[in-house]
């Protein structure tokens, strides 16, 4: 074997050696990847959850500042207050 030909199948070895070690990097890249995105899955449930629970105290005040309007109302022509 003469160095030109050592050189380019040492070439090919690097080469071989630098393409496993991008495939090493790109796998270890996509699992980073698939931890992030489980992470944002649970952020992202965790806040639906959070806004259900928002919207469901939003609905009971409203229930409850419509009954108060309700009784002041009632309040209001029982004692023949005008209204403002």
């Amino acid at each position: 074997m003469n160095a030109s030909n050592a050189f380019q199948a040492g070439s090919r070895m690097v080469n071989r050696h630098s393409g496993r070690t991008q495939l090493d990097d790109m796998e270890k890249r996509i699992l980073q990847l698939g931890v992030k995105n489980r992470r944002l899955m649970r952020d992202i449930m965790q806040n639906a959850e959070a806004l259900r629970a928002t919207k469901e105290a939003v609905m009971i005040s409203k229930t409850h500042m419509h009954q108060l309007w309700q009784q002041l109302n009632e309040l209001r022509i029982l004692h023949h207050c005008p209204y403002p």
